[in-house]
């Protein structure tokens, strides 16, 4: 890390605040393995090498822990990284957002529709800025935030309660692996995040309750199978 790096990230996106480019900077270190599972994070080693203040620092740790990239315990560490915790993640996945998905249709208003046609067009753009800046760590936390508002709406639109409540315990974890996909991206992974959600509407336009949880169930296994491939690969698992 270095303040170079955020200079160049203020230069791809002058409205972003410097708490927020910390946060993609630390970001960007723990989805490249540059910081391991298990290592400490100090607020006034990283705010020495980036030349800022602890400030930022402080908010992008505080971030990075809500979001479960780092643990919060006598210090700040990087969370620890196993198969068994991402197959867990992943089977309860399979289990509640196709199920989501079906019943979101039922509750589907225009405007909710609406409202996803417009998260799936932003994350279609942002891909495909990310695809052609050649610095994609860039977008990093603009492409998370709309996967997660995008699977989040739909588990909302399910008007199920139990079944939000047991996402919202879920959803950071399941969103820290699939990030890690952001690092290094297989061929041709940006045109595919790019289109993924645009097809998901498409098919809950339709209106069928088995297509709804068909074409969501067909979406996670694109993304796992994307995932197990780079990390057998990265031999990380």
């Amino acid at each position: 890390m270095n303040p170079q790096e955020i200079e160049t990230m203020r230069n791809q996106n002058p409205f972003k605040s410097l708490n927020d480019i910390v946060y993609d900077i630390l970001l960007q270190e723990i989805l490249s393995f540059h910081i391991c599972p298990g290592s400490r994070l100090t607020e006034s080693t990283i705010a020495q090498e980036l030349a800022v203040s602890r400030s930022p620092v402080k908010s992008a740790l505080e971030k990075l822990a809500e979001n479960n990239f780092i643990e919060k315990n006598k210090g700040y560490h990087v969370a620890s990284f196993t198969r068994k915790e991402y197959d867990d993640a992943m089977d309860i996945s399979y289990l509640i957002e196709p199920y989501a998905a079906g019943q979101a249709v039922s509750n589907l208003t225009e405007e909710r529709l609406n409202i996803l046609y417009a998260l799936a067009s932003e994350e279609k753009s942002v891909a495909k800025k990310a695809k052609l800046s050649g610095v994609s760590h860039a977008y990093y936390s603009d492409i998370m935030r709309l996967e997660y508002a995008f699977h989040s709406k739909i588990i909302e639109y399910s008007n199920n309660l139990l079944l939000q409540q047991i996402y919202e315990a879920l959803k950071y974890k399941l969103f820290r692996y699939r990030s890690y996909l952001l690092y290094d991206p297989p061929h041709d992974f940006y045109d595919i995040i790019g289109n993924e959600h645009m097809i998901v509407c498409n098919n809950l336009k339709i209106g069928d309750k088995i297509i709804a949880e068909a074409v969501m169930r067909r979406h996670i296994a694109i993304s796992q199978s994307k995932f197990q491939r780079v990390f057998k690969i990265e031999n990380l698992f």
